[in-house]
């Protein structure tokens, strides 16, 4: 006689074949049809085609539950004696079957949350625990001889000079602001040496806002009086020194 096996590879448990099998039907857990949802199980396990017993009983368990729970549904109820009702336990009820529903698919999406968090912990790499014994000789013990108020004033006087040495000064400089005749003259003077310059070269330092402004706007009178030329060079702009004309030495002169 052939041996009655039972097998189940797709679902962890009865709990999870039912979930799986409202989320096909598309049903709320708290609104499942026992009867509906009992065909589909009886239904799914004699579909399969091999078993074995030792891992498929807790699904036949669950099945005989869910007839057990469709035929109270269907039968009117029949008037019993309570003392001819044996004792087998607490019967199954739709609500416990909803209730065990509702834990178990709370387990399982936290089992899910938790393997995301380790797949995505193993992608971060912990940098190993360091050996600092060796920084213990340096540091300094603590004095625990006899002190007076004169030892105190010379530590807290020698940690004052220390902290006051490693604070860093601050200075504020005001740059000095120019007009823009005495820009004029200076960019005139720097054009004039160069005969050939760029723009931003006639600055020393980074320039401010305030700089470039008056600078481009002498520039702008220079040629305006055409004592310089310009031309324009990516980001920059080549100043050239007009060399001689009637009008540039009529600027020279005022300048």
């Amino acid at each position: 006689m052939e041996a009655y096996n039972v097998k189940i590879d797709t679902f962890e448990g009865p709990l999870d074949l039912l979930l799986h099998l409202i989320g096909k039907m598309e049903l709320d857990i708290a609104d499942i049809s026992v009867s509906e949802v009992t065909d589909q199980y009886v239904a799914y396990i004699r579909t399969m085609q091999k078993f074995e017993l030792d891992v498929a009983s807790e699904y036949l368990v669950m099945a005989a539950t869910l007839l057990q729970l469709k035929s109270k549904q269907l039968l009117p109820p029949v008037p019993v004696e309570e003392d001819d009702i044996p004792d087998f336990g607490e019967e199954p009820t739709r609500e416990g079957l909803i209730r065990q529903l509702i834990e178990y698919k709370a387990y399982k999406e936290a089992v899910v949350f938790m393997r995301e968090q380790e797949e995505s912990r193993l992608e971060l790499y912990s940098r190993p625990g360091e050996d600092l014994t060796r920084y213990m000789s340096d540091l300094v013990q603590p004095y625990d001889g006899p002190l007076n108020f004169a030892d105190l004033l010379h530590a807290y006087s020698k940690m004052v000079e220390r902290k006051r040495w490693k604070e860093r000064r601050k200075k504020t400089i005001k740059r000095e602001e120019r007009t823009l005749e005495e820009q004029m003259t200076r960019l005139h003077d720097h054009v004039s040496a160069k005969r050939t310059t760029s723009f931003f070269s006639f600055f020393e330092e980074r320039p401010d806002v305030s700089d470039l402004v008056v600078t481009f706007m002498a520039l702008l009178e220079l040629i305006k009086l055409r004592v310089v030329t310009t031309k324009q060079e990516e980001r920059d702009i080549q100043i050239s020194f007009v060399e001689s004309s009637k009008e540039r030495d009529e600027a020279v002169a005022v300048l």
